[in-house]
């Protein structure tokens, strides 16, 4: 309630939706649209003088209000605010924390929606977070001040990552959940305030990813336990690491994409011990990465396979909801759509064989679905695509079938014909897309 009214008063957002210039005859608030078109198109009038003289007032006014809050938001007095914020507000809440140590899928989702963690939980970090840039935009000395006398303590966050929580001698637990937490609300703070805190860094946004984050995040790479609460095992600082990078990702230089790209791509894979949250939060941070303007899609080239079945095979063994799953085959379809036709050119050597093993771990995601309609259909979707992307290759590359040489296209319709057929729209849809294909 507090971050509620303390950034309303910043902000003034409550109360720009309530009429306090009562229309009244030829007067209008100047602040609403209609009051201010009403004003524009009036004909002058002997009331002119009036109204400007009520204009002048309500500035008056207005600038009245503005110098108290200032006065009252003071440096020290934002100091203790955001203080205090980063230790109580900012923080996961015991329920919060046990829906991902027993159900990260579902953690990620609620995280993502903002639903299932409980009322409390949800007003006091959205709150806190709109008071956090309240706070930001009215002092911003003050609050990167704070931000960044704690991201340049680099040896203090290489013991917090350093450390594996789990392992002999890490006696005082308690206090170093507590550090982490600090962190992560620290990383939380740093990822609400890019642009602001970018300006304010001290050395560009792709020196500190290299010579802090980087390093930082390789630490906490050394084992699952690092950087994780005890002992419940959650990852933490691996996921908010992702996030800072994922909000931080277009301050970056074009140069560093390329380092970015298979460190993410690692994250996916099953010897990084990364859980079901780090690896979704993974797979956004890639979607934000692949999606810029700036990223030089044949750097994806040499990543593409190993990332997409990395992909197929999080789906096929650690997601249930179809939110996730679409998610993650969104970003399939992205990585083939962006880099497909140079992987599957027929003029290189071995455009036939990556097209065997993305084809394979395509349709093997395909037969391990069930009864989820809208899963199946993006993942046909995801088919047209890989068909239209390989073109030639698409229609001449075989697979073995109990000993018959099929083309991928005489697959897909062997497939379409099993008990896990699509409605016939799909595979309308499907043909129109391979038949075209055959004709070129």
């Amino acid at each position: 309630a507090s971050a509620i009214i303390l950034s309303n008063i910043i902000t003034c957002d409550a109360y720009k939706d309530f009429n306090l210039y009562r229309t009244t005859g030829n007067h209008h608030n100047p602040y609403s649209i209609d009051g201010a078109n009403k004003c524009h198109n009036a004909t002058p009038s002997t009331s002119t003088a009036g109204s400007m003289m009520d204009e002048s007032v309500i500035e008056a006014n207005v600038s009245v209000a503005n110098n108290f809050i200032r006065e009252f938001f003071n440096p020290l007095r934002v100091k203790q605010l955001f203080e205090r914020q980063l230790v109580f507000c900012f923080h996961y809440n015991t329920q919060a924390l046990e829906i991902w140590k027993n159900s990260p899928e579902k953690f990620f989702v609620d995280e993502e929606s903002g639903e299932g963690m409980g009322v409390e939980y949800l007003h006091v970090r959205t709150t806190s977070e709109r008071l956090f840039l309240a706070l930001l935009e009215l002092q911003p000395e003050t609050v990167t001040e704070i931000l960044l006398s704690l991201l340049q303590d680099v040896e203090r966050q290489n013991r917090v990552t350093g450390v594996d929580t789990s392992a002999p001698g890490v006696i005082d637990a308690a206090s170093l959940n507590a550090e982490i937490l600090l962190w992560d609300a620290v990383y939380t703070a740093t990822g609400l305030g890019v642009e602001v805190i970018a300006s304010r860094l001290g050395l560009s946004p792709t020196d500190w990813l290299l010579k802090i984050i980087g390093p930082l995040f390789s630490n906490l790479l050394q084992s699952n336990k690092c950087g994780s609460l005890q002992p419940g095992g959650q990852q933490i600082l691996r996921a908010r690491m992702l996030k800072l990078i994922s909000a931080w990702i277009s301050q970056f230089d074009v140069s560093v994409h390329s380092t970015i790209l298979p460190f993410l791509v690692n994250l996916l894979s099953s010897q990084s011990n990364s859980d079901v949250v780090v690896q979704l939060s993974t797979v956004k941070a890639l979607s934000s990465l692949i999606n810029l303007k700036t990223f030089q899609h044949k750097a994806l080239v040499p990543s593409a396979l190993p990332c997409i079945q990395a992909l197929v095979q999080l789906i096929k063994s650690s997601l249930e909801e179809s939110e996730t799953k679409q998610l993650v085959l969104a970003l399939i379809k992205d990585i083939i759509q962006l880099v497909g036709v140079q992987i599957f050119d027929p003029n290189h050597p071995d455009s036939t064989e990556y097209a065997l093993q993305l084809s394979s771990s395509l349709l093997s995601l395909w037969d391990s679905l069930d009864h989820d309609d809208i899963v199946r259909s993006s993942v046909l979707e995801v088919f047209i695509v890989f068909i239209q992307s390989t073109k030639e290759t698409a229609t001449n590359a075989n697979f073995n079938d109990n000993g018959h040489s099929i083309s991928l296209v005489e697959r897909l319709s062997a497939n379409s014909n099993s008990t896990y057929n699509l409605s016939g729209a799909l595979l309308e849809l499907i043909t129109c897309a391979t038949t075209s294909f055959i004709r070129e």
